[in-house]
């Protein structure tokens, strides 16, 4: 009776392991959807939020490195009297990201990556004037830049990841040139 609990047990045991060899290989691509926040922590300051969106394009290479290619829109508003002055961009960004740290069943990966970014900026949707008589100066203009980031990732099933991802941006010809940012993301692995 010993021997048919400890193989049952066995068999159980056995059918409960998961394959996750075919996780992160050469020339797997999927998209991501990520929402973030920047320059402000919107838990601890009751102010206004600050946030971006985005979808990507990322491509595996070898040893679960990846490149990225996609589009985001930038909000950050500023206070002037009463009024939130919003400043919007609009951007194109390309990447890698080098895995350095990755679990024995590959479904924990710690990456560190470089983006860069162009792109258009919107002070107030153009309006330079305020009710007060003020006048804005700064310009809707062109802006480029780069990132570094540090992004932390984990499967939920093996087309569905999870990801926390922390940057700093530096974006020339910006109202504002450094910005850091932290979002979470949905991936999906399409093929």
């Amino acid at each position: 009776m010993k021997r048919l609990g400890l193989l049952i047990l066995i068999v159980l045991f056995i059918g409960t392991i998961r394959g996750f060899s075919q996780r992160c290989l050469s020339g797997q691509w999927g998209i991501k959807l990520n929402y973030g926040w920047g320059d402000s922590y919107p838990f601890l300051k009751k102010k206004n939020l600050d946030y971006t969106i985005g979808l990507s394009f990322f491509r595996y290479v070898q040893n679960q490195n990846k490149w990225s290619a996609g589009i985001e829109y930038t909000e950050k508003r500023f206070c002037y009297k009463c009024n939130a002055v919003p400043v919007c961009q609009f951007l194109i960004s390309g990447g890698y990201y080098k895995n350095i740290l990755s679990n024995r069943m590959k479904s924990l990966f710690f990456n560190l990556g470089g983006m860069f970014f162009a792109g258009y900026e919107s002070v107030n949707w153009g309006v330079k004037n305020f009710c007060d008589g003020a006048i804005l100066k700064n310009q809707n203009c062109f802006i480029a830049g780069g990132a570094l980031a540090v992004e932390l990732e984990t499967y939920i099933t093996n087309r569905f990841l999870v990801s926390c991802r922390a940057r700093e941006k530096i974006l020339f010809n910006s109202i504002k040139t450094f910005h850091f940012q932290y979002s979470i993301g949905i991936k999906f692995i399409i093929k």
